[in-house]
C-alpha cells in the first residue's frame, strides 16, 4: 500500500511540475477584447514574442507596451503566425493579443529561452461587446488613449486586409 501511494505521490509531484514550468499559455480571442499578458525584464536583453492561431486568416494582431505605457510594438497579420522582436528591453512591459476573427491561439515570450507569461486578464475596447466568451480572469480598466490604440491596430488589419 505504501509502495502505491509513494508512486502515485511521485506522479502528481512530477505531472505538477511539468504545468509549473510550461512557457506558454493558449487562450480563445474573441473580436473586441484584448488578452494582456504582463512581463518583466531583468536586464537590457533580446526578446521576441510569437502568436500562433489556430485557424486560417485570424486577423490577429498585438500591442507590446512598456512600464510608462508607451507602444514599443505593433504586429499584425493574417497569417496564422505572428512575431514580435526587439532588443534591449528592460522593466516591466505587457503584450495586448487582439483579433478579428475569433480563434484559439498560443502565445510565447522567448528571451534566449521560453519565458513564463503571467496569467492574462482580459479588455473590452469595442463598445457593445459580448464578454460572455471571455470569463474569468477579470476585465481590467485602461486608460481611453490605450484602447483607442487597440481601435487603431484593429482599424490597421482591417485595411491590410482589403
Amino acid at each position: 500500500m505504501r509502495k502505491v501511494l509513494v508512486v502515485a505521490a511521485a506522479v502528481l509531484g512530477l505531472t505538477g511540475s511539468q504545468a509549473a514550468g510550461q512557457t506558454q499559455r493558449t487562450d480563445t480571442c474573441v473580436d473586441g477584447v484584448a488578452d494582456a499578458y504582463r512581463f518583466s525584464v531583468a536586464r537590457f536583453t533580446q526578446h521576441e514574442v510569437r502568436v500562433t492561431a489556430d485557424r486560417n486568416n485570424p486577423g490577429i494582431f498585438f500591442l507590446v507596451f512598456d512600464s510608462d505605457s508607451d507602444v514599443v510594438g505593433v504586429a499584425h497579420s493574417n497569417s496564422r503566425s505572428l512575431h514580435w522582436s526587439a532588443g534591449l528591453l528592460s522593466g516591466r512591459h505587457q503584450v495586448w493579443v487582439a483579433c478579428i476573427r475569433n480563434t484559439g491561439y498560443t502565445i510565447q515570450w522567448v528571451s534566449g529561452n521560453e519565458r513564463r507569461l503571467s496569467a492574462p486578464r482580459y479588455i473590452s475596447y469595442l463598445t457593445g461587446t459580448d464578454l460572455s466568451a471571455k470569463p474569468s480572469p477579470g476585465a481590467i480598466e485602461t486608460d481611453v488613449q490605450l484602447e483607442g490604440v487597440l481601435q487603431w491596430a484593429r482599424t490597421r488589419q482591417l485595411a491590410a486586409e482589403q
